[in-house]
């Protein structure tokens, strides 16, 4: 929720004070949450805070529309970090599937789970769209759905399916119902 920023900038500056304040999504700030972050911006030295800020959406042109500061973009612009596709790196997404579901495992929150190599190597010739919050849900899904210990590359399937169900089956891996 963006409206501390608008309402109690300093608090929120207050509490990462020695620490960071992650901001996701900077895009969507209203005016008044974009002055709350510039005053948050120009006394982040004195809390020996740090800001990191996320956005999915291209601020330039939010900038060029009249829609974002023009100041507070280039005051965020100072160090920029572009994160690729997950699509662009597919060799990652069994390695970053394991890992999500050990989480889930570990918290408890599934019953214990593993993927077949058929269901990781499903998993990595799919496109994903959504990139990492995408997998995330795929892979909860799975978690706590599966019907076995083992999660098969149909079961994969079949999740992916509920997200794209025009979309045929991928490398012609399977053939879902």
């Amino acid at each position: 929720d963006f409206s501390d920023l608008a309402e109690r900038p300093l608090e929120m500056l207050e509490q990462a004070r020695d620490g960071v304040l992650f901001l996701h999504d900077v895009a969507d700030l209203n005016k008044m949450e974009q002055k709350g972050l510039l005053l948050i911006l120009s006394k982040l030295e004195k809390h020996t805070a740090r800001l990191v800020c996320a956005t999915g959406k291209a601020l330039l042109q939010k900038v060029e529309a009249g829609a974002f500061d023009a100041a507070l973009f280039q005051s965020l612009s100072n160090v920029t970090l572009a994160v690729p596709k997950l699509s662009e790196h597919r060799e990652d997404v069994p390695e970053l599937a394991r890992q999500m579901l050990a989480k889930w495992v570990e918290s408890g929150e599934c019953p214990p789970r593993r993927f077949s190599e058929e269901a990781l190597e499903y998993l990595r010739n799919h496109h994903w769209p959504g990139n990492l919050p995408q997998l995330g849900n795929v892979v909860k899904t799975l978690a706590l759905t599966a019907l076995a210990e083992e999660i098969t590359a149909q079961e994969a399937g079949q999740v992916l399916a509920q997200f794209n169900p025009e979309a045929p089956a991928e490398k012609g891996l399977l053939a879902l119902d």
